[in-house]
């Protein structure tokens, strides 16, 4: 599952462009994401306050011109990678049911001696 929050001002139509780039940070650790991999993305901006009272008059929403959006599909793509990328270094070697195991990944770079630099 993939979460993408932003502070951008952004229109729905711009958040889910930018939503649709968060899987290119998949792409870049080595997903191939296939038919039913079961990736769920949801998203959301944080930069538009809309009043609880309704106000007597129009509410203005602002949002960036489409020609900017191109930073944002970098800034995503490159945080879920970052992402990705620090679960697999931070995670603990794990037992499962009928005594299955998998290693942590830095006990494999351990083993083979690579350092992370």
């Amino acid at each position: 599952m993939i979460i993408v929050a932003t502070d951008l001002p952004v229109s729905e139509r711009q958040m889910n462009r930018i939503i649709k780039r968060s899987v290119v940070g998949l792409s870049r650790t080595g997903s191939i994401i296939t038919h039913g991999s079961g990736e769920v993305v949801i998203g959301f901006s944080t930069a538009t306050k809309i009043p609880h009272i309704k106000p007597n008059h129009m509410t203005s929403i602002p949002t960036i011109h489409e020609e900017d959006m191109d930073l944002a599909f970098r800034a995503v793509g490159e945080a879920v990678e970052e992402a990705v990328l620090n679960s697999l270094v931070t995670a603990s070697h794990v037992k499962g049911r009928d005594g299955n195991e998998r290693p942590a990944f830095k006990d494999l770079l351990e083993e083979f001696n690579i350092q992370i630099v």
